[in-house]
């Protein structure tokens, strides 16, 4: 599982669970991930559209923004 955070949030995502983190400050993950079955989006907008682009054909999305 891959999540974006800030640095402060980098250990709470990972004591969930998240094994790749994302510094969202710094990074964009649309640019780092790929492959993906599925994704949660909590933002809408442009990370919505991007979220598109990280998946494998016929994968869900879901958005709650």
């Amino acid at each position: 599982m891959a999540t974006t955070a800030s640095p402060r949030g980098e250990e709470l995502v990972r004591s969930l669970g998240a094994e790749t983190v994302i510094n969202y400050h710094e990074q964009q993950f649309k640019d780092l991930l790929s492959d993906y079955d599925g994704a949660l989006d909590l933002t809408g907008g442009r990370d919505l559209l991007n979220t598109c682009g990280i998946l494998k054909r016929g994968a869900t999305t879901a958005s709650v923004a």
